[in-house]
């Protein structure tokens, strides 16, 4: 905790660039600037493995702990992105609909090139596609777009509010979830959580927000009600981006096993399936035109990253031994490697929750799931990987690792948070 007036130095990074004349796009180029930031985040790591050997978090109030997050996350509100230009593709995505009324999951935003006076300042390489994003994101980011529609700085502060907030209340929940003030401690001041929510202003923060509310309601009550609730947070958490989807089989297994009787299996299943196809439907349809819609939203995510060289660690590691052994096509043959990783592992798992013993408490066996289904998935199938990506497994190894009392799985949130540091030297 004593290290979070590093994150302070982020201000610096604009005068830096323009001192160093690093005119490159939104966040830069500059050698010097993204070794800086990386040793800043190395050192930031120190402190907060130190301070949670040595507990720090123990001798403070909730109180004060919370003051000091909020310190923490709005202290940074005014810092520009510093190794993400996602922000200012938000910001644009949004304005696709909120503004021009336009379909983002058809119509990309460089065709207001001419009519949006913003155009300049929020463009980036990006802005030749379409959304990858869900719908839900665009209602919830869309008022924000509206608000800023004539102010390209209000928007940026609109936004970053907005993602700080959200990752503020993700620590609120797990306090309220777990009441373990290391879990909380654990998430709210790893130094990748904060510079990607805090600073970059990444929305995986509400991908986890929507899968905390879910452990929410299967922690606090037990009914159909309290599981539909879960049910449709993991919906939602999929409708801003859809990894969340993967664990909609097992959350719907693990009530089915838990509940006895064919009447009550009966109506959990028409009811889980009702509320997910209701929510789904409801979502796309302010920007349903057809079949096409999710066809075209498929082709964009799949061609979106077809010249960026960073992939999942299982998919390098899977290329790397093809090149090896001369293989010619060895990153696609990497790729498939990776996938078919992924495919075997959650299989196994969703098999593993159909056949073992039935569950005498679902939160459990769902966080399981939940942890070892996002790890496998961040870390063997994306061709392309960015380090906030990592935010995510790093929340749920963090999660699984306190509620056990395993450090093995702390130690494994650590090494990602240090392998998503280090991968910005890579991804620059």
């Amino acid at each position: 905790m004593a290290g979070w007036p590093l994150y302070l130095v982020f201000y610096l990074y604009g005068p830096a660039r323009g001192y160093l004349r690093d005119t490159a796009g939104q966040t830069g180029q500059n050698d010097y600037l993204f070794f800086a930031t990386v040793t800043i985040l190395l050192i930031a790591f120190l402190f907060y493995s130190i301070a949670d050997r040595h507990k720090v978090f123990a001798e403070m109030t909730t109180k004060r702990f919370f003051v000091l997050l909020f310190l923490v996350n709005f202290s940074l509100l005014f810092a520009r992105p510093v190794a993400s230009n996602d922000l200012f593709s938000y910001i644009y995505q949004s304005r696709v609909w909120a503004v021009f009324s336009a379909n983002p999951y058809f119509t990309a935003y460089h065709h207001f090139a001419f009519t949006d006076p913003l155009y300049p300042l929020l463009t980036n390489s990006w802005d030749l596609w379409p959304t990858p994003y869900g719908p839900l994101f665009f209602f919830l980011t869309g008022p924000l777009a509206w608000l800023g529609t004539h102010s390209y700085l209000f928007s940026l502060i609109l936004f970053k509010l907005f993602f700080a907030a959200v990752n503020f209340l993700n620590a609120w929940l797990l306090y309220k979830i777990f009441a373990d003030m290391r879990t909380v401690y654990l998430y709210a001041f790893n130094p990748l959580i904060i510079f990607e929510f805090a600073i970059n202003a990444h929305n995986e923060s509400l991908v986890i927000f929507f899968l905390l509310l879910a452990l929410y309601f299967l922690k606090k009550n037990r009914g159909l009600m309290p599981w539909l609730a879960a049910a449709a947070c993991v919906v939602l958490s999929g409708l801003v981006k859809y990894i969340a989807f993967i664990l909609l089989p097992a959350l719907f297994i693990l009530v089915a096993r838990f509940l006895s009787g064919k009447r009550k299996k009966a109506v959990w299943t028409l009811s889980f399936v009702a509320l997910t196809c209701l929510l789904i439907f409801l979502a796309f349809l302010p920007f349903w035109q057809g079949p096409d819609t999710f066809w075209r939203l498929i082709d964009q995510i799949k061609g979106l990253y077809t010249n960026l060289n960073v992939r999942s660690p299982a998919i390098m590691l899977s290329a790397a031994t093809f090149y090896l052994l001369g293989r010619g096509d060895y990153t696609a043959a990497g790729e498939i490697a990776g996938r078919m990783m992924f495919f075997a592992g959650y299989l196994f798992m969703l098999a593993a929750t159909v056949f073992r013993p039935r569950p005498d408490r679902i939160i459990p066996s769902f966080l399981k799931f939940s942890y070892f289904s996002l790890a496998l998935f961040y870390l063997t199938f994306f061709a392309v990987f960015f380090p906030w990506y990592l935010t995510v497994p790093i929340c749920f190894a963090i999660i699984y690792g306190t509620s056990r009392a395993q450090e093995k799985h702390i130690t494994f949130s650590h090494l990602l948070t240090i392998y998503g540091i280090i991968l910005y030297i890579i991804v620059r």
